[in-house]
């Protein structure tokens, strides 16, 4: 059976020794503007959101070990296709 997800979570908190949670909502409007282009198309708005939080991810993966995100609501919002979708 596998393990349960509330036992991997208190795993990786002794582990890392932090319960930090990020909560990643990016608004590419107010994204550091080296992840923005002038007239971006949908896909490279929903492109540079991921890229954002990309890097996010890599900055914090120290400390935190939960994250949470809504880059598939922009996706969706936007009508842009993610994964194996065509």
């Amino acid at each position: 059976m596998p393990e349960h997800f509330a036992d991997r979570l208190i795993s990786a908190v002794e582990r890392k020794g932090s319960a930090v949670c990020i909560g990643i909502d990016p608004d590419y409007d107010r994204l550091p503007a080296e992840f923005r282009g002038e007239n971006p198309s949908p896909r490279q708005h929903v492109e540079a959101i991921a890229s954002f939080c990309r890097e996010l991810l890599k900055s914090t993966d120290a400390t935190a070990r939960v994250f949470r995100s809504t880059v598939m609501v922009h996706a969706f919002r936007l009508g842009i296709p993610i994964g194996n979708e065509t």
